[in-house]
């Protein structure tokens, strides 16, 4: 994928990715390749952060949220709008943080995160 990573950990990951994916040809992995770096533009797009391209160490971390942890990018981006929502800035930080309770809670698309949220209405509403 990305010429900077060189971690045996991360390379293991994206060929599992890509062996789940079906991608077998040279001319897959950079059609693949190419999705993940329009994902990245997206993300940033998202953070309102559209006059530059990710720094390494935002590769790294969407790299993990897509990978490690299999999010989709529609639930990477809902992420994202709930911490400029919230913050008022882009925090690749705070995004994360949204992101691994998500992964701990078994979110895999929009609909476990509509689930999520009217469970917790529901329970804000019975502490009143």
């Amino acid at each position: 994928m990305d010429a900077g990573h060189n971690s045996i950990h991360y390379i293991e990951k994206i060929a599992l990715d890509w062996h789940e994916k079906g991608i077998r040809t040279v001319e897959d992995a950079r059609e693949q390749a190419e999705i993940c770096r329009k994902q990245y533009y997206q993300v940033l797009k998202a953070f309102g952060l559209t006059r530059r391209g990710p720094a390494p160490e935002e590769k790294k971390v969407m790299d993990v949220w897509f990978y490690d942890y299999g999010f989709h990018l529609d639930v990477v981006l809902e992420a994202c709008s709930r911490t400029i929502n919230s913050i008022h800035e882009p925090s690749f930080n705070y995004a994360g943080g949204i992101l691994a309770d998500w992964k701990k809670k078994g979110v895999r698309s929009r609909s476990d995160i509509e689930a999520l949220d009217q469970a917790f209405a529901k329970e804000q509403e019975a502490k009143k």
